[in-house]
């Protein structure tokens, strides 16, 4: 058998911005159906993009040009400079030995790279952030849809990892990690989210993290890395029902909770005040039980006032600590 051909990410990203020729496309498109691995790393490329596809340019601010020219002009004023025909001889080789910008040309030059820089770096910036953010958004959407059809085939129930519910969920020293996140990995055993969608259980804005290798799904009782899912579920001892026409605000999945990087508790972080550090500490998107995926800049969930990482009003953890009732959210990793 044939080795399947080595592409690229920048490849990858030149055939989904049809960037590349024919045969280069025909090339790749080739190794996608080939490459299990491939085809992943392209779902996950185009699944960042893909909000860009909706984003629209904002336009300049109408005056920013005219500001521009005025503060160059009023630095240095426009000289007339006669035809080179009607020069004398002694000013001609005078304006020959003139420098092609003078010194306030140069510094006003200077004013407007810095300026353009100043505001094109920053708006950049927050173009990508938001399209990370939308892009997060749209896989928790995605997850909503293998949750819905794994409760349809599942009398209803929400899938449910009884290992990860019998062991402490939160890592403590000297036992092993069942990750809360592992009651996801049903979805993708009984097939509700395709191996080559591995993606979708990733914040594109977590550098860190990487998709699931799709020949490991058959020998894992779990997702093999913490990394392979950026996001924490809410914690669950037992199966749960999936109610249609559920209307009552309650978050089912979130973006990582500060209180449990790595899987152990930070004493250090305040959790009236912290936000998922998946998106530089701002907010975090949320999937509520109803479908629903929204955005917050608190830990705090403004329908209900409950903070999302806690369990209760608890402060310290030790790995055992479960709802304190039956509305309470506790996303643990």
């Amino acid at each position: 058998m044939a080795e399947p051909e080595h592409i690229t990410e920048e490849q990858l990203l030149d055939y989904l911005l049809e960037q590349c020729d024919e045969a280069e496309a025909a090339r790749i498109a080739t190794a996608l159906e080939a490459d299990p691995h491939l085809a992943a790393t392209h779902h996950r490329l185009a699944d960042a993009l893909r909000p860009l596809d909706a984003w629209v340019a904002p336009d300049p601010p109408q005056a920013m040009v005219g500001r521009i020219l005025d503060g160059i002009a009023a630095q240095n004023p426009p000289k007339l400079v006669p035809a080179a025909s009607t020069l004398p001889p002694e000013a001609a080789g005078e304006s020959i030995r003139r420098p092609l910008f003078s010194l306030r040309e140069l510094v006003a030059l200077a004013a407007c790279i810095t300026l353009f820089v100043g505001v094109l770096i920053p708006m950049m910036s927050s173009v990508r952030f938001n399209s990370r953010r939308q892009g997060c958004a749209n896989n928790l959407a995605s997850l909503y849809g293998g949750l819905s059809t794994f409760s349809q085939a599942n009398e209803g129930q929400l899938p449910f990892n009884g290992q990860a519910g019998r062991q402490r969920p939160l890592g403590q020293r000297g036992q092993r990690w069942a990750p809360n996140r592992d009651h996801l990995f049903p979805l993708v055993q009984q097939g509700h989210v395709a191996r080559a969608k591995l993606s979708i259980f990733l914040c594109p804005e977590r550098k860190g993290d990487e998709p699931m290798s799709p020949d490991m799904v058959d020998t894992s009782d779990g997702f093999a890395d913490p990394r392979n899912c950026s996001y924490d579920v809410q914690y669950m001892s037992r199966p749960v029902r999936l109610v249609t026409g559920f209307v009552r605000p309650v978050p089912l999945l979130g973006d990582a909770s500060p209180l449990f990087e790595g899987g152990r508790f930070h004493r250090d972080v305040d959790p009236e005040r912290a936000n998922s550090t998946s998106h530089r500490g701002v907010g975090q998107n949320l999937l509520l039980l109803s479908g629903s995926v929204i955005w917050q800049t608190t830990p705090v969930f403004e329908p209900t006032g409950d903070n999302i990482y806690q369990a209760g009003q608890v402060r310290d953890y030790a790995g055992t600590e479960t709802p304190v009732h039956a509305t309470d959210t506790f996303l643990v990793p």
